[in-house]
Protein backbone atom coordinates (compact mmCIF):
# COMPACT_ATOMS: atom_id res chain seq x y z
CA UNK A 1 0.00 0.00 0.00
CA UNK A 2 2.54 2.27 0.87
CA UNK A 3 4.23 1.82 -2.80
CA UNK A 4 0.61 2.66 -4.16
CA UNK A 5 0.28 6.03 -2.06
CA UNK A 6 4.14 6.93 -3.15
CA UNK A 7 3.37 6.27 -7.07
CA UNK A 8 0.72 8.29 -6.64
CA UNK A 9 2.25 11.09 -4.83
CA UNK A 10 0.34 10.76 -1.30
CA UNK A 11 3.62 8.97 0.65
CA UNK A 12 7.03 9.69 1.00
CA UNK A 13 7.90 8.14 3.81
CA UNK A 14 10.08 4.74 4.82
CA UNK A 15 8.88 1.45 2.83
CA UNK A 16 8.18 -0.54 5.96
CA UNK A 17 5.13 -2.03 5.05
CA UNK A 18 3.24 -0.43 8.45
CA UNK A 19 0.49 1.24 7.64
CA UNK A 20 -0.21 2.25 11.35
CA UNK A 21 3.02 4.80 11.39
CA UNK A 22 2.55 8.38 11.30
CA UNK A 23 3.74 9.08 7.39
CA UNK A 24 1.59 6.28 6.47
CA UNK A 25 -1.65 7.20 8.18
CA UNK A 26 -1.19 10.79 6.87
CA UNK A 27 -1.41 10.14 3.55
CA UNK A 28 -4.11 7.43 3.99
CA UNK A 29 -5.59 10.74 4.73
CA UNK A 30 -4.59 12.85 2.30
CA UNK A 31 -5.88 10.07 -0.40
CA UNK A 32 -9.19 10.00 1.32
CA UNK A 33 -9.58 13.71 1.84
CA UNK A 34 -8.71 13.79 -2.59
CA UNK A 35 -11.22 11.34 -3.22
CA UNK A 36 -14.04 12.03 -0.46
CA UNK A 37 -13.76 9.39 1.38
CA UNK A 38 -14.28 9.79 5.50
CA UNK A 39 -10.76 10.59 6.49
CA UNK A 40 -9.71 7.88 9.47
CA UNK A 41 -6.17 6.69 8.15
CA UNK A 42 -7.17 3.70 7.83
CA UNK A 43 -8.24 1.87 4.33
CA UNK A 44 -11.31 0.09 3.62
CA UNK A 45 -10.58 -3.18 1.59
CA UNK A 46 -12.16 -2.05 -1.25
CA UNK A 47 -10.39 1.06 -1.02
CA UNK A 48 -7.28 -0.64 -0.74
CA UNK A 49 -8.03 -2.41 -4.56
CA UNK A 50 -8.81 0.85 -6.08
CA UNK A 51 -6.09 2.64 -4.72
CA UNK A 52 -3.43 -0.33 -6.48
CA UNK A 53 -5.77 -0.56 -9.12
CA UNK A 54 -5.15 3.05 -10.18
CA UNK A 55 -1.85 3.06 -9.15
CA UNK A 56 -1.17 -0.12 -11.86
CA UNK A 57 -3.01 2.64 -14.17
CA UNK A 58 -0.91 5.24 -14.30
CA UNK A 59 2.40 3.09 -14.11
CA UNK A 60 1.32 2.05 -17.56
CA UNK A 61 0.27 6.02 -18.44
CA UNK A 62 4.00 6.50 -17.79
CA UNK A 63 5.50 3.48 -20.13
CA UNK A 64 6.34 5.27 -23.36
CA UNK A 65 5.29 2.54 -25.61
CA UNK A 66 1.74 2.89 -24.09
CA UNK A 67 -0.50 3.92 -27.76
CA UNK A 68 -2.84 6.97 -27.60
CA UNK A 69 -5.85 4.00 -27.29
CA UNK A 70 -4.61 2.05 -24.43
CA UNK A 71 -3.82 5.45 -22.83
CA UNK A 72 -7.39 6.32 -23.65
CA UNK A 73 -8.86 3.04 -22.37
CA UNK A 74 -6.90 4.07 -18.91
CA UNK A 75 -8.16 7.05 -18.88
CA UNK A 76 -11.34 5.88 -18.92
CA UNK A 77 -10.73 3.33 -16.30
CA UNK A 78 -9.09 5.95 -13.66
CA UNK A 79 -12.48 7.89 -13.77
CA UNK A 80 -14.49 4.29 -13.39
CA UNK A 81 -12.33 3.13 -10.20
CA UNK A 82 -12.13 7.01 -9.22
CA UNK A 83 -16.27 7.31 -9.12
CA UNK A 84 -15.95 3.75 -6.86
CA UNK A 85 -13.75 5.36 -4.61
CA UNK A 86 -15.63 8.25 -4.06
CA UNK A 87 -18.68 6.53 -3.39
CA UNK A 88 -19.98 7.24 -7.38
CA UNK A 89 -19.16 10.95 -6.71
CA UNK A 90 -18.74 12.49 -10.72
CA UNK A 91 -16.37 15.00 -9.47
CA UNK A 92 -13.67 15.11 -11.82
CA UNK A 93 -10.24 15.23 -9.29
CA UNK A 94 -7.63 17.02 -11.01
CA UNK A 95 -4.23 15.10 -11.38
CA UNK A 96 -2.17 18.20 -11.18
CA UNK A 97 -0.72 16.93 -7.71
CA UNK A 98 0.79 13.74 -9.32
CA UNK A 99 3.76 15.73 -11.12
CA UNK A 100 4.34 17.37 -14.38
CA UNK A 101 4.26 14.20 -16.06
CA UNK A 102 0.51 13.06 -15.38
CA UNK A 103 -1.08 16.56 -15.31
CA UNK A 104 0.37 16.49 -18.99
CA UNK A 105 -1.07 13.26 -19.82
CA UNK A 106 -4.06 13.90 -18.07
CA UNK A 107 -4.67 16.91 -20.03
CA UNK A 108 -3.95 15.31 -23.13
CA UNK A 109 -6.64 12.75 -23.00
CA UNK A 110 -9.07 15.83 -23.54
CA UNK A 111 -7.43 17.03 -26.34
CA UNK A 112 -6.35 16.13 -30.26
CA UNK A 113 -2.75 16.03 -28.98
CA UNK A 114 -2.91 12.54 -27.58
Amino acid sequence: MQYALYGLGYYDGKFNGNLNTLDSRKSIEAFQKNYKIKENGVLADEDKQQLLFINELYAILLDKKTTKEKRNEIFDEVEQAKRLIGGKNEQTIDCCFFGFNFFWLWRAKDSAHC
